[in-house]
C-alpha cells in the first residue's frame, strides 16, 4: 500500500509536499529493515527466562530462582550461536562474548555481575532457532516488581513491543501489580497483542488444573475491566481493543 501510494503521488498533476515523500519512504524503509519483537514481561520469579529457554530448545538465558535477569535480553537469528553487549553509553563498541558466560553480565546474582549489567543496553543472542528465523526477535526482560529501575528498563521497552507475552506463575496467580501492568499493556498504542503464560503449571495437581485455568480466565478479564472502567469513560476505544484481546 505504502508504495503504490508513492506511485500514485508521483503521477500527480500537481508537486507532493516534500514532508509527504520524507514520511512514506521512512515508513517504506522500517517495513524492510523491522522486526517483529515478542518480549516475555511479567514479575520477577514467574520463569521468564526458563520459559523462553524452553522455546530455544536448550538453556541459553540464565536461571535462577532468585530475581535474575538484569539487563534487556534480545534474542535474535543467526547461523551460529554467539552473544554480544551493547552498551548504553554509545562511545563504546559492542563487546561479544561466550554465549555461555552471559550470566556474568546479564544477572544482578553476584556484585560483578550487577555492576556489568548496569552498563549494558541490551545484550543481544544470536541463536538459529526457527522461532526467529522469520525476522522475530525475542526479547527477556527484566522482572517487574523487583526494583524500581528494574521497572523502568521493562516499561521503557514497551513502545518497541509487538507481542506481550505476559508469565504469570501458577503458585501464585495474578496479582494486583500483575493486573495493573496488563492494563498499561493495553493502554500502549503500539501492542495489539497479549498472550498470557501459565508457568511451574506442573506443581498443580491434574485435578486442580482446569480450575486454575477457567480462575485465571476469569480473574484476569474481570479484574482488568474493572480498573479501565474507572479510569475510561464507557465510550473510549480502549474498550474495544479489551474486548478484541
Amino acid at each position: 500500500i505504502v508504495v503504490q501510494l508513492g506511485q500514485m503521488l508521483k503521477k500527480m498533476p500537481f508537486d507532493c509536499d516534500p514532508e509527504w515523500q520524507k514520511c512514506l519512504s521512512e515508513i517504506e524503509q522500517q517495513f524492510q529493515t523491522r522486526k517483529f519483537r515478542m518480549a516475555v514481561v511479567g514479575e520477577f520469579n514467574r520463569g521468564k527466562s526458563s520459559f523462553i529457554n524452553v522455546l530455544l530448545g536448550k538453556k541459553i538465558l540464565p536461571e535462577d530462582i532468585r530475581a535474575a535477569t538484569a539487563t534487556i535480553n534480545r534474542i535474535t537469528y543467526g547461523e551460529t550461536p554467539k552473544a554480544y553487549l551493547i552498551m548504553k553509553d554509545a562511545q563504546k563498541k559492542s563487546q561479544e562474548i561466550p554465549v555461555e558466560e552471559l550470566a556474568s553480565y546479564v544477572t544482578k546474582l553476584t556484585k560483578e555481575s550487577e555492576k556489568a549489567a548496569s552498563a549494558i543496553r541490551e545484550a543481544v543472542v544470536e541463536y538459529p532457532t526457527m522461532l526467529c528465523y522469520n525476522d522475530v526477535d525475542l526479547i527477556d526482560t527484566p522482572g517487574m516488581n523487583d526494583e524500581e529501575n528494574m521497572n523502568a528498563v521493562t516499561v521503557n521497552q514497551l513502545e518497541d513491543i509487538d507481542l506481550a507475552v505476559v508469565a504469570i506463575n501458577a503458585q501464585y496467580p495474578y496479582s494486583e501489580t500483575e493486573n495493573h501492568f496488563v492494563v498499561k499493556l493495553l493502554e500502549n498504542n503500539h501492542i495489539c497483542q497479549i498472550i498470557f503464560v501459565i508457568t511451574h503449571f506442573d506443581m498443580i495437581r491434574d485435578r486442580e488444573k482446569q480450575k486454575l485455568m477457567n480462575f485465571l480466565r476469569s480473574r484476569i478479564s474481570d479484574n482488568v475491566l474493572k480498573v479501565l472502567k474507572n479510569k475510561y469513560s464507557p465510550d473510549d476505544i480502549i474498550f474495544h481493543k479489551y474486548h478484541f484481546i
